[in-house]
């Protein structure tokens, strides 16, 4: 599994409360996607069911945006490189016709049907179809402190299909939005297909497992050897933090040890041992004083270390496909 990780290292928020301060500190963790897929499923396809919109008439001042749809065909070209990409599933096949027709109306494109579905699954030879159904755009230029850009709300659907069922199996409706600076040399060409690719990173994350960025608080201070250890963490040695780390937690009582014990559980999450990790939070717990800023600290933890957890679990269900 990939391993450590990234710091953030300049503008570090420091939260002062009594002798100590609090640490900020990120890593990359792979966690499970939303869906797990059965055994069978072993041959994917991704099919494009958008009409083909052209906004080439826009041109010129585009600080009067039109409503946008996204580009169908990059959708599913980038979806299908990103799953082929993973190495999930032992084939990824991709339908170049086109299923719909130009300039239709986006309401009234409607959803692949499931004879559709059944077809397209036959013919491709596929175990599971992954159809582009929509990739909704709401542009709009902002101004901010002297700036001027552009933003771009991107909406996709993705619905998926598996054979004779008369249902759609799942449907993922994504939102997020991109920014882009106003003296880059943006089209409305640009934004179709830029929204586009981005909305098949957006179904990424739901589909499969992936890295995704874990941000977590650590106490800063409290003795010389807790100051010692953050500046080892901003040098990304842990190592020599958890050395710090944990003379403390064996010599020191009451507070710092409570603060050691929770930077601890810190450094075994980072490196992928949750069980040492709870078991170091609940030690913390046992040395908190209730009621206390520090037990407001360790309570968030606590419920970020559960749902971790929660997602380990899933995780391991969704690779064991590599076994």
């Amino acid at each position: 599994m990939k391993k450590l990780m990234n710091f953030v290292l300049g503008g570090i928020v420091l939260f002062l409360f009594g002798c100590s301060s609090v640490g900020y500190v990120s890593f990359e963790r792979l966690e499970a996607g939303d869906i797990n897929y059965p055994d069978n499923i072993r041959r994917v396809g991704v099919v494009n069911n958008m009409p083909k919109y052209d906004f080439s008439q826009f041109k010129g001042d585009l600080s009067e945006l039109p409503n946008m749809e996204g580009d169908g065909k990059m959708v599913a070209d980038t979806l299908a490189y990103l799953l082929a990409s993973a190495d999930y599933f032992e084939e990824v096949v991709i339908c170049d016709s086109m299923l719909q027709g130009e300039n239709v109306d986006p309401a009234k494109s409607g959803v692949l049907s499931y004879e559709k579905a059944d077809s397209l699954m036959e013919a491709m030879g596929v175990d599971l179809l992954f159809s582009v159904e929509r990739v909704k755009i709401d542009l709009s230029v902002w101004n901010e402190n002297f700036v001027r850009g552009f933003k771009s709300v991107v909406a996709p659907v993705l619905t998926a299909y598996i054979p004779a069922r008369n249902t759609p199996w799942f449907v993922i409706n994504e939102k997020d939005s991109i920014g882009y600076d106003i003296n880059q040399a943006i089209t409305l060409g640009f934004l179709q297909k830029d929204a586009s690719a981005y909305a098949a990173y957006l179904f990424m994350e739901h589909l499969l497992p992936s890295w995704k960025l874990v941000e977590r608080n650590y106490y800063a201070s409290g003795n010389v050897e807790m100051r010692d250890a953050n500046v080892y963490v901003t040098e990304q040695n842990w190592e020599e933090a958890y050395s710090l780390w944990k003379k403390v937690y064996d010599t020191k009582k009451g507070k710092q040890r409570m603060m050691a014990a929770f930077n601890l559980a810190v450094y075994h999450e980072a490196h992928d041992n949750p069980q040492q990790a709870i078991a170091y939070l609940e030690e913390a717990i046992k040395l908190v004083k209730p009621g206390s800023w520090d037990a407001r600290m360790i309570e968030v933890y606590q419920v970020q270390l559960e749902a971790q957890s929660k997602q380990r679990q899933q995780l391991e269900v969704q690779m064991k496909r590599f076994e």
